[in-house]
């Protein structure tokens, strides 16, 4: 049996974790108005045990260590997100239609009136009337007068479209580009002059979600997932973390072009520093326990510096 001390160590475990708990729901109710929270629920997770009597022909003894908070997640209805995304892209790929459409619609004038459609039909009949009467002078000029307002209508719709086709590209390159699976919006924060880094805008701010590497020259993309704030160039990789968020994120180990995503801590990182030939980092929980670790820049030869305090 566990003595007198383990007990009171594994109450308070429970006492500490669950006051940890408390919390999580004082902030779901401070947060009940605020626009795009989402209520947090936290998982409890039982330490490991400590076996004793491994001699035992019957069956071994084993004493518990108490509770720890295994995660914090967000409490979501997976089908009612799935289709509000679904039903979100659908809406701006309408949207952006009917935006399109009438701006077309705008260059040729249907509506007012001065329809790119009268000046070639006025065009076709100045050529029916000089078939006529071909030495009429009089015809002659209106065929060049309908002739030069024709050009003048056909070149202002093809400047104006033109125009307009470089708004759209320009828009879909500085801007923002649109996710077609989720209907999202992405926001780039970084970019290397071939890869361009976005993600989706969250309520932190500088916090971007679901990352996403663009290929700006053949206009490919790669999702990795993860949550980001910053990134740093390591040799021929990159290193991504959002520890601008609230409890820090993972840490990852990536291909300048988003592939073979390599994760490099066990939890959420808080601070990250690259000095010298290592990658610093600070790993911290929910419990407000922390530890600080290295490894090199391949991701390898990991090492725990200062252990759990």
């Amino acid at each position: 049996m566990a003595n007198s001390f383990g007990s009171l160590y594994i109450g308070s475990s429970s006492l500490r974790n669950h006051q940890n708990a408390i919390n999580t729901t004082a902030n779901n109710l401070a947060n009940v108005g605020t626009t795009g929270h989402v209520r947090q629920q936290v998982l409890f997770t039982d330490r490991n045990y400590v076996t004793f009597n491994e001699t035992t022909a019957v069956s071994k003894q084993q004493s518990g260590l108490g509770v720890y908070i295994g995660d914090v997640i967000h409490s979501r209805d997976v089908f009612l997100d799935r289709s509000y995304r679904t039903e979100s892209g659908r809406q701006a790929f309408y949207a952006a239609t009917y935006e399109a459409t009438n701006e077309v619609e705008t260059y040729f004038q249907e509506m007012e009136g001065q329809a790119f459609q009268d000046a070639l039909e006025d065009f076709w009949t100045s050529f029916q009337e000089l078939y006529k009467t071909p030495d009429d002078s009089v015809s002659q000029n209106l065929v060049v007068q309908k002739a030069q307002l024709f050009v003048s209508r056909a070149n202002a719709v093809y400047s104006g479209l033109q125009s307009y086709q470089y708004n759209i590209n320009t828009r879909k390159q500085k801007k923002i580009m649109q996710r077609k699976d989720t209907g999202l919006m992405m926001m780039p924060f970084a970019s290397d002059g071939t890869y361009v880094y976005a993600g989706n805008a969250t309520q932190y701010g500088s916090v971007y979600g679901n990352l996403t590497v663009i290929n700006a020259k053949k206009k490919t993309k790669v999702t990795v997932g993860c949550d980001v704030s910053k990134v740093w160039k390591v040799k021929s990789k990159v290193l991504v973390s959002a520890t601008d968020a609230p409890h820090g994120a993972a840490l990852y180990l990536i291909n300048p072009n988003g592939k073979k995503a390599k994760k490099l801590s066990e939890e959420n990182v808080v601070k990250v520093k690259v000095k010298g030939k290592y990658i610093y980092f600070t790993e911290a929980t929910l419990s407000l326990q922390s530890r600080e670790c290295r490894c090199d820049l391949n991701g390898k030869n990991k090492k725990v510096l200062k252990d759990w305090k």
